[in-house]
């Protein structure tokens, strides 16, 4: 899922003083058995890094 909050900002304030301010936004790429395989920390400003990441992931064979 992706919270967009361009407007207003609300939500990266809600986390003023949890979390460093370059962590918001994050960005996890799940892998097929639900667990994290990456963390991008800040804006993603590369869509090309996401999709190789996922590529990655996705070309991964499932453990049993």
């Amino acid at each position: 899922g992706s919270i967009m909050d361009v407007d207003t900002g609300a939500i990266r304030l809600a986390f003023s003083g949890q979390v460093a301010p370059n962590a918001v936004p994050t960005t996890l790429v799940m892998d097929r058995q639900g667990r994290v395989a990456a963390r991008i920390s800040g804006i993603l400003s590369d869509p090309e890094l996401l999709a190789s990441i996922i590529e990655d992931t996705l070309s991964e064979e499932v453990s049993p």
